[in-house]
C-alpha cells in the first residue's frame, strides 16, 4: 500500500523471471503512445491497461493509437490491451509482419478489442 506522500514501486514483470539468467537485458521504457516518434524505438512488449478503454467513443484517437501501435511494435512483438473495470480482461496479440493475431484472451478479452480492432 501507498503510504501518504510516497509512491509505492511495482513490478509488471512476473516475480519468476527476477531470477531469470537473461533479467539484465530486459529494458523498460516509457512512452507516449499518442506521439511516439520521440522515442524512436521499436518494442518487443506493449502493455496498454486502461488507457483505451477512456477513448471508445473517439475513433480518431483510437485510430492514432492503432497505428502508432503498428509502427513500434517489432515483428514477432507482443501487445497486451487490458481494463480492470469490474473485472480485469486482456487481450494479447502477436504481430505477424503488419497484421496482429490474438493469441490469448483472459476472461473474454479486452473490452477495446472490439473498438480498435488491431
Amino acid at each position: 500500500e501507498p503510504i501518504k506522500g510516497k509512491l509505492r514501486t511495482i513490478s509488471f514483470l512476473n516475480p519468476i523471471y527476477q531470477n531469470h539468467k537473461k533479467f539484465n537485458q530486459i529494458i523498460y521504457k516509457n512512452f507516449d503512445i499518442l506521439n511516439p516518434k520521440k522515442n524512436n524505438i521499436k518494442f518487443n512488449l506493449i502493455f496498454i491497461s486502461n488507457l483505451l478503454n477512456k477513448f471508445h467513443k473517439n475513433y480518431e484517437v483510437l485510430n492514432i493509437i492503432k497505428n502508432n501501435i503498428n509502427s513500434i511494435t517489432e515483428n514477432k512483438g507482443i501487445v497486451v490491451i487490458a481494463e480492470n473495470d469490474n473485472i480485469e480482461r486482456s487481450t494479447i496479440y502477436l504481430k505477424n509482419d503488419k497484421n496482429f493475431n490474438v493469441i490469448k484472451r483472459i476472461n473474454g478479452g479486452s473490452l477495446t478489442e472490439n473498438y480498435i480492432k488491431l
